[in-house]
């Protein structure tokens, strides 16, 4: 079965057309090998970060599995910090936000988007 180009509308589970990140999302999963996906928003307010370390913070994503791919997207962009997630356990996913720095960063709170293959 071949999807309809990625900029035209398509169904989901509802039968409601839709475009735009949702609807690519579910064209680009159900090619790929992946057996399911989880996504979720978390607002998080990491701590001051020193130069050249990292914070770590752990949100649950429902149906995250261990062993998922993760895709962290921070809401607004923050020059110099590097923002990445691993699965530690089914459900809880850990975001780090790297310090790529040489001064520290305190970040302010944000929402991020995580998305997980699984």
């Amino acid at each position: 079965m071949n999807p309809p180009p990625l900029n035209e509308a398509v169904g989901d589970e509802s039968g409601k057309a839709g475009r735009g990140f949702a609807a690519w999302f579910t064209q680009v999963s159900q090619l790929l090998p992946w057996s399911s996906a989880a996504q979720g928003k978390a607002t998080i307010d990491f701590p001051s970060i020193g130069a050249g370390s990292q914070q770590a913070i752990t949100v649950a994503v429902k149906g995250a599995k261990v062993g998922g791919s993760v895709s962290v997207v921070p809401t607004s962009y923050l020059p110099g910090v590097l923002f990445n997630g691993f699965v530690i356990a089914d459900n809880a996913v850990t975001v780090y936000a790297q310090n790529l720095t040489t001064g520290a960063i305190d970040p302010a709170s944000q929402v991020f988007n995580i998305t997980v293959l699984n």
